[in-house]
């Protein structure tokens, strides 16, 4: 097949090739009327053309070469006019060169609208620098880089914005005018595009307030105060953003700030906070603003929140000691330690609250506080017992005067405190007993609010946590209903109680009353009651089986004195009104005797008749008068017996030493009961995981125990060794830190 040839358009070549000379004078001139701004009769097209010539015939790189030299001699020209200014007037040195600049430039952009062909023929494709590119680079070696000037430029820069730093006025547009020359200058160069603007103003002026910041620091912290320090630090911060906005470049602002933050605030981390009137004076003095500063300009800092929190912690732990050791002398201390670790925590809330405008602020301090409360706390040994305490005495008491809103504020603070305390457990027990004897002794001030916080410890530890405190609500719940159902069931008994008589009726297990009921022979009436409700009790619940306990029985009973005239209603205790219904013949009893007609222990028995004969009640006379009582002191009742209420209440005596025993008893209690719990959770890990090391089962252990108590790993080795003798569990023969569960 013949090949068919394809037809190309008509190209029209050149005429005559002028020369290299006689083209070039055409635009020498030319350019030489556009550098000097007086190219109005200047005919663009035949310029372009002329330009266009000289490409076609090969002369670009001669045209290069001839417009570079033309461009050199007009930046000669322009310095020798710029350097007329040297050492008159810096401001009008900086203007000269900016203005010069700018009217170089224009001349280069309308140069390079004639030689557009060049750049985009011959220059562009080849990736060699433009026209543009080739004048940004003679102006820079020309003038700007130029020995007398350039230092001349660097100097008056610098100058002008140190004085802009002292607070003097300065024209910021010349400033920026120039550094923003520089920075044109390298921007279409291969090289680092800042290195112009870098080598001339952007390093030197990051070394310039490095050494000032650094003197600066030095010299404030020696004679001003934390909040002062600050603000200066803050002030300054700002100013030289603004500064660098307005003059320099972005990349010297974000270098600049981090520069001051190094040396005004890095640099002394910690003797910042250590300054007078500093982090601790903030915290105590509730100087919120100050404190708000401290951690936002902290908050620009690499490790300055960690270290304001960790002081925040440190102080937090100081502040708790001093707390517990003002109240730890006191007779009862438990409550006003407690309501000052309150008081503690609600002002450190307060510092929270404060880091709250940056979440990651806001999470150190708050994780922080939470730590040094249970530094503190736990270092308190009697911790749980006494929140107990202080809690058993606001739903007594303490919540009468407060409304919804303040005892749930109360509620928040207390659940805090039982969240730092390790040992929930040793709470758990405490809490129990405090707990019944409100209920049984209706010492509650509000069932709602009883209801309330024990909710609250079910969220923080789990329905099995509050499982029996709990069954223990109900119970007394269920009672008046139980009451009612027995005296409609009695009312036409002739045995039924001819008095007011009420029965709580415990679950055997759920109420922390573990020892035997102390032994007392009832008044008959009593004993008759007692015995016309087990009877109806039974008649229901067959398989049931009732031990009456009186130790935490109530009673209210009346006396008449001075011959019929004055009538009084005593509210005392069971025993005490066993005691006192031993007097109604109105005759003179030993305490021999006492004791031998209720069969109450001396001890119980000493107790009661101390209370009843104290000097506050003095309900019975002893004789003789003395403080301690032996068997053959005699008890009547004290008919001159006065008393402007109607209502008088008798209080129970309870010795130091008797509070002692039970608490020691309690921790006992603890002891063995974590015993339990630890095999429990070893067999339970085991099951579940067939084998595992002694490491890995510490581990397991202890995190699922910890919302109850930390179990030292001695603890857990022993309750394993335990396991092993109960053939439980087994060790490996050839790996003894391997464990297994034997099925």
């Amino acid at each position: 097949m013949q090949k068919i040839g394809s037809i190309k358009p008509y190209r029209r070549k050149a005429a005559v090739n002028d020369s290299v000379d006689t083209l070039w004078s055409k635009l020498d001139n030319a350019i030489t009327l556009i550098q000097e701004h007086r190219e109005s009769k200047l005919s663009f097209e035949e310029l372009y053309r002329t330009a266009y010539q000289m490409c076609v015939q090969s002369h670009d790189q001669e045209l290069v070469k001839r417009v570079t030299n033309k461009l050199k001699a007009r930046a000669n020209k322009l310095r020798q006019g710029i350097e007329e200014c040297i050492g008159i007037d810096r401001v009008a040195f900086l203007k000269k060169l900016s203005s010069a600049y700018s009217m170089y430039c224009l001349g280069v952009i309308k140069m390079s609208d004639i030689l557009m062909y060049l750049d985009k023929q011959y220059r562009a494709r080849r990736n060699l620098p433009t026209i543009f590119t080739i004048a940004m680079g003679v102006f820079e070696s020309e003038v700007v880089m130029a020995a007398n000037l350039n230092s001349e430029l660097q100097d008056a820069l610098l100058v002008l914005l140190d004085e802009d730093r002292e607070g003097k006025a300065i024209e910021r547009s010349v400033v920026k005018a120039c550094t923003s020359m520089l920075v044109q200058l390298g921007a279409d160069t291969s090289d680092e595009e800042l290195h112009v603007y870098n080598t001339n103003i952007g390093k030197r002026y990051l070394d310039r307030i490095d050494n000032y910041y650094r003197n600066a620091s030095q010299r404030l912290l020696e004679q001003n105060t934390c909040s002062w320090y600050v603000s200066y630090t803050v002030r300054h911060l700002q100013e030289e953003e603004d500064r660098c906005d307005h003059c320099l470049h972005e990349e010297t602002k974000e270098a600049a700030l981090k520069l001051l933050r190094r040396r005004l605030l890095e640099d002394h981390i910690a003797e910042i906070l250590r300054l007078p009137q500093g982090l601790t004076h903030m915290i105590d003095n509730k100087r919120d603003k100050d404190l708000r500063a401290l951690l936002t300009v902290y908050a620009g800092t690499t490790v300055g929140i960690a270290t304001a929190a960790a002081a925040v912690r440190e102080h937090v732990v100081a502040s708790g000691r001093a707390a517990i050791d003002s109240h730890q002398s006191q007779s009862r201390p438990a409550v006003p330690i407690m309501q000052a670790i309150l008081d503690l925590r609600k002002r450190f809330d307060g510092v929270v609250s404060v880091a709250s405008f940056d979440p990651a602020v806001h999470a150190a301090i708050r994780r922080d506080v939470t730590q040094g409360f249970e530094d503190f706390v736990n270092e308190l040994e009697q911790a749980p017992e006494y929140l107990s305490l202080f809690i058993d005495e606001q739903l007594k008491r303490g919540i009468k005067a407060l409304s919804d809103s303040e005892v749930e504020a109360l509620f928040d603070l207390t659940t805090k405190i039982f969240r730092a305390i390790t040992d929930k457990d040793v709470f758990e027990r405490f809490y129990k007993q405090h707990f019944a004897r409100r209920l049984l002794l209706n010492k509650s001030a509000s069932i709602d609010a009883e209801q309330s916080f024990l909710q609250r410890l079910q969220v923080e530890c789990g329905s099995s946590y509050t499982k029996k405190l709990a069954a223990m609500f109900r119970d007394c719940t269920l009672k008046d209903n139980m009451m009612e159902r027995f005296r409609e069931a009695v009312k036409m008994n002739e045995k039924r109680p001819m008095f007011d008589f009420s029965v709580n009726v415990l679950t055997l297990g759920s109420w922390p009353f573990t020892q035997q009921p102390p032994a007392c022979v009832l008044p008959p009436q009593l004993m008759q009651a007692c015995d016309v409700f087990e009877q109806w009790y039974h008649s229901f619940h067959t398989g049931r089986k009732l031990t009456w306990d009186f130790a935490l029985g109530q009673a209210e009973i009346v006396g008449v004195f001075q011959n019929g005239k004055k009538k009084h209603i005593f509210q005392v205790t069971t025993l005490q009104m066993i005691v006192l219904l031993q007097f109604r013949k109105g005759v003179a009893l030993s305490t021999e005797a006492l004791q031998s007609s209720t069969q109450l222990s001396l001890v119980r028995l000493h107790r009661i008749l101390q209370c009843l004969a104290s000097s506050k009640v003095r309900l019975l006379k002893k004789s003789p008068p003395t403080k301690t009582i032996a068997e053959t002191d005699a008890f009547s009742v004290n008919e001159k017996f006065s008393s402007r209420m109607v209502k008088i209440r008798i209080p129970q005596l309870v010795s130091k030493e008797a509070t002692a025993a039970e608490a020691k008893d309690t921790m006992k209690k603890v002891t063995e009961d974590r015993k339990h719990e630890v095999e429990a959770c070893i067999v339970r890990v085991l099951k579940n995981r067939k084998q595992l090391h002694y490491n890995d089962i510490v581990v397991e252990v202890t995190q699922q125990l910890a919302k109850r108590f930390q179990p030292p790993p001695l603890l857990i080795k022993k309750r394993l060794e335990a396991l092993i003798d109960r053939e439980f569990v087994e060790r490996d023969d050839k790996d003894r830190t391997l464990y297994r569960y034997l099925a």
